[in-house]
């Protein structure tokens, strides 16, 4: 009989834009972790024309991550040092060090990939999942 074990990292953010595709980035990412349930359950979201919205955004909208960042952790109930995010642009870099550990991927930016614990440069997420995984805490 196998016992069940806590991930390691029980949250994963990824904000890597135009790296991964609905078509097999996601997919293999979530099949990786655990999450192909929620992948499926959650594809309809990302489908925005399909359902009428604006997939022509404009680009002065602004985000806050880290106020995204602590409010995922909130609700899941961890820590931000429970976190992973991969990114590569220089905001998600200045979310690296509020995290538990910080993934550049495929940045083109060198500030980006200092400021990361890890930087890969890849197209097969599985290697991006394996890589995740092996990561530790710091501590």
């Amino acid at each position: 009989m196998t016992t069940a074990t806590a991930p390691v990292w029980p949250l994963v953010t990824v904000d890597i834009d135009g790296t991964l595709t609905t078509v097999h980035g996601w997919k293999v990412l979530s099949a990786a972790f655990g999450r192909s349930r929620e992948f499926a359950r959650t594809q309809r979201r990302f489908f925005r024309a399909a359902i009428g919205e604006d997939v022509q955004a404009p680009f002065e909208v602004r985000s806050d991550k880290p106020g995204g960042l602590r409010a995922l952790a909130a609700r899941n109930r961890i820590s931000a040092a429970q976190v992973v995010h991969i990114g590569d642009g220089r905001a998600d870099a200045a979310l690296f060090g509020s995290v538990g550990r910080g993934v550049a991927l495929n940045s083109s930016f060198p500030d980006v990939e200092r400021a990361a614990d890890l930087a890969l440069h890849s197209n097969d997420f599985r290697q991006v999942a394996a890589a995740v995984e092996a990561l530790r805490p710091r501590g």
